[in-house]
């Protein structure tokens, strides 16, 4: 009963966060006893197949992530033309990562319960989450001067592409 409340409440919010965005801003409006999930990029996702994870609260997480992507606009400015832009990084920096990763052993990402994460899926029998154990991670070797590092690096180059001073804040990791 709990969490028929809360997906009643958070489909209130997310309607009234979905009726203040305009038409290109917004996916489809969601209700979570849909089969299907229209997310924001149009991609269409079965939210029902257990085998990837989804249950009620994995569904309310979802919905509550749309309605926060819906209303990132209105809060967030638009520093530029695009959200994301490829360029190299700096050789020195790239000569570091590749340094730190060597002689570690990859192991599975801890898994947590989030509409980001497909690495769980619903036992059929027991109806419980089991980790698909389906994302590898690899450990760095100084995990304190690889922030420090990203961020002197990297910093020049962001604040060039956004046109403002930047500070320091999340690194999350290194992706391929």
């Amino acid at each position: 009963m709990e969490v028929l409340r809360a997906a009643t409440l958070l489909q209130v919010t997310a309607s009234a966060i979905h009726a203040k965005c305009s038409p290109d801003e917004r996916g489809p409006e969601v209700k979570i006893n849909d089969a299907f999930f229209d997310d924001i990029w149009g991609y269409r996702v079965n939210w029902r197949l257990s085998e990837d994870g989804w249950d009620d609260e994995k569904r309310l997480q979802m919905l509550n992530l749309q309605a926060r992507n819906e209303l990132q606009p209105e809060l967030v400015p638009e520093l530029t033309e695009r959200g994301y832009k490829k360029v190299p990084i700096p050789d020195q920096l790239y000569k570091f990562i590749k340094e730190q990763r060597i002689g570690y052993p990859r192991e599975a990402e801890p898994c947590g319960n989030n509409p980001h994460q497909n690495c769980f899926r619903i036992d059929a029998d027991s109806g419980k989450r089991v980790p698909r154990k389906n994302v590898e991670l690899i450990r760095i070797k100084e995990p304190d001067l690889f922030q420090t590092l990203v961020n002197e690096e990297l910093k020049e180059v962001l604040e060039e592409w956004v046109g403002i001073n930047l500070q320091p804040s999340q690194i999350y990791g290194i992706r391929r």
